[in-house]
């Protein structure tokens, strides 16, 4: 079996989280804001992940 566009998804979405969570990222009140782009990007990956489950359901 290859590698799916859903497991390079939900690789994606991994190493998303994993950037956000780095320690300068839970110390930085203005955190938010800076990484507005990253947390959009995490949650558009997040939704498309969840359609392609729901797809897979069916």
């Amino acid at each position: 079996m290859g590698y799916s566009y859903r497991d390079c998804l939900s690789e994606e979405i991994e190493i998303l989280q994993l950037m956000l969570y780095r320690e300068e990222f839970v110390q930085y009140p203005g955190a938010r804001k800076h990484c507005e782009p990253l947390l959009d990007k995490l949650e558009e990956d997040i939704k498309e992940l969840s359609g392609l489950d729901v797809q897979l359901a069916a």
